[in-house]
């Protein structure tokens, strides 16, 4: 798993970004059919926030996930 944050000085957005070599989404994985909302409660935060997520499939297999959040301050 990579975790990563980049931001400096006078930025507008944090981006947060979060990948791995698993197994990856895959459409099984997009909804919530047992009741796991963890992604999607992930997303509403992050809304909440006034940010946005990214979330999808890594090429060669993997999961990734990127936090964009803004900030009114210095990083």
């Amino acid at each position: 798993m990579t975790l990563e944050a980049e931001g400096s000085g006078r930025q507008t957005t944090v981006r947060l970004k979060v990948a791995d070599d698993g197994v990856g989404f895959g459409p099984a994985h997009r909804g919530s059919p047992d009741g796991h909302l963890g992604l999607r409660l992930m997303a509403d935060r992050v809304a909440a926030l006034g940010g946005r997520l990214e979330m999808g499939d890594r090429p060669g297999g993997g999961a990734r996930i990127a936090v964009h959040l803004p900030v009114d301050h210095e990083v």
